[in-house]
């Protein structure tokens, strides 16, 4: 398939994708804040008479459904306001702190609202069961955001005690056990995950991953892929594992094929998806599509070596590019300078490039640049140094004229 005929999306298309990109709990939230009277809540909150658990309600519809998050902020900030307790008052805590994250970018706003969300619920003697949601979304914030796995397995284990059908839950508690080496106890717990919601097509794929890479028993991977593509929503992720098991272990390339094109109709800046399909159509023959995957591919995710990398080695091997394939060597070692395979590639090309009478520009400019950083700092160090001979010099008129 020519990837120039998905430039032109219908509206439809479009809604597709965002449908796939949502996380599970929103999705779930947002389906089942539309069944509510959303018009009657916003009509108590207008007039004043809307108790905190409905005006938290109006802010939940307003944020996850309606995407106003800047109104739905303020509710829940009243809310806090107001009370300093109550479950109205922890998901508010907990909203907010989603919001800094999510919306604003700010991770110590969010560490504030989730901690304070958390002190909250320590101090509410009453069912802790109504806050699983609560310890899951900290757990995240505190492994994702800060890299604190034993904090954040500590709350999943709280939020799987709280509610032990919470897939969601589950699921990251074994992932949890699985980067700590306990993998029997983290199968345990993936397949509670899956039981507790057979159609989340994130659980299932999550689950599908562990079965390959650490039970290393491909068929079950494949099977648990294939019902996550089946089930639920279309999940890029749940695709792309599928069409990398048909790739590169089963060699079905025209599975593969459709299953990463799949991938990018949902998401088309996907990295993986666009490299997957670049090197099919390589072994092809269709270079122009490869190069047009190459360039999403590194343009999604400047950073990422990998994809630099393959680009670089497309660039030299099969269009003989050497001044593009040697710029994109160059920034594979810029982001990654202890991999020894980029760094032999890099000078391989380097020398080839010479013959030909070709440089790098990225290196003349990092050189330059360099160079001013030395100079500024020389400047810098010189200047610093002239302030303090003449504070020195100060001082010691100064201490003159006290003894005169």
């Amino acid at each position: 398939r020519k990837r120039s005929k998905s430039k032109s999306k219908s509206k439809k298309q479009t809604q597709d994708k965002s449908e796939a990109l949502l996380s599970p709990r929103t999705r779930r939230q947002r389906d089942e804040l539309g069944q509510l009277d959303s018009v009657s809540l916003a009509s108590k909150v207008a007039e004043g008479t809307a108790s905190a658990d409905d005006a938290r309600l109006h802010a939940d519809v307003l944020q996850f459904v309606q995407g106003n998050y800047e109104e739905a902020r303020g509710i829940y900030r009243s809310i806090v306001e107001q009370s300093s307790t109550g479950q109205a008052t922890v998901f508010s805590q907990l909203r907010l702190g989603e919001l800094a994250r999510r919306v604003d970018g700010d991770d110590d706003a969010a560490a504030t609202h989730f901690t304070a969300a958390l002190d909250l619920v320590d101090k509410d003697s009453g069912d802790s069961s109504q806050y699983a949601e609560v310890f899951n979304e900290a757990g995240w914030f505190f492994e994702t955001a800060q890299g604190d796995i034993p904090r954040a397995q500590s709350l999943y284990r709280r939020a799987v005690d709280a509610d032990p059908a919470n897939g969601t839950a589950l699921g990251n508690y074994a992932r949890t056990l699985r980067l700590q080496g306990n993998t029997d106890e983290a199968e345990s717990y993936y397949r509670r995950a899956v039981e507790a919601e057979p159609d989340n097509p994130l659980l299932l794929s999550n689950f599908g991953w562990f079965v390959e890479s650490v039970l290393k028993d491909v068929p079950a991977a494949k099977a648990l892929y294939v019902q996550a593509t089946g089930v639920g929503w279309s999940l890029p992720a749940a695709h792309f594992n599928l069409g990398r098991l048909l790739h590169f272990s089963e060699k079905d390339v025209e599975g593969a094929t459709k299953e990463y094109e799949k991938v990018v109709s949902l998401d088309p800046a996907h990295v993986n998806a666009n490299l997957g399909l670049a090197s099919i159509y390589v072994a092809r023959g269709d270079l122009d599509e490869a190069q047009q995957c190459f360039e999403t591919a590194v343009e999604a995710d400047p950073l990422n070596a990998t994809a630099l990398y393959n680009y670089a080695v497309f660039l030299d091997k099969q269009r003989d590019d050497l001044s593009s394939a040697l710029d994109y060597f160059f920034r594979t070692t810029i982001v990654n300078p202890l991999n020894e395979t980029f760094s032999k590639a890099y000078l391989r090309c380097k020398e080839k490039a010479a013959e030909r009478g070709i440089k790098v520009d990225g290196e003349e400019e990092q050189q330059q640049e360099q160079q001013q950083e030395q100079e500024q700092k020389q400047a810098e160090q010189e200047e610093t140094a002239k302030k303090q001979s003449k504070g020195s010099r100060v001082r010691a008129k100064s201490r003159s004229k006290s003894k005169a």
